[in-house]
């Protein structure tokens, strides 16, 4: 039991980690980065209205980081496969 302890404990801290990366280094909540969110999900398809609802949330860091700590290592691998992306193109 105690090795499924200590892989939740890593596992929630690699996600908080690579959440405080992307939310103060990063700078993920920044103005354009809110607009450009923004723009892309109404160029979706998706209703003005749920989109601001959204972006109310989700633009708030303590939920981003909530969010970003429980998803753990998924936060930190989609991290890597797009610094990756951005350096070789």
């Amino acid at each position: 039991m105690s090795y499924f302890g200590l892989f939740i404990l890593g596992w929630l801290l690699i996600g908080f980690l690579s959440g405080i990366k992307r939310i103060y280094i990063d700078k993920k909540l920044s103005e354009e980065n809110i607009i450009k969110m923004k723009e892309d999900a109404i160029e979706d398809g998706v209703p003005e209205y749920i989109a601001e609802e959204k972006l109310a949330i989700l633009t708030k860091p303590k939920v981003l980081l909530a969010i970003y700590t429980l998803f753990g290592v998924i936060t930190f691998i989609t991290d890597t496969i797009s610094t990756f992306k951005r350096k070789h193109t």
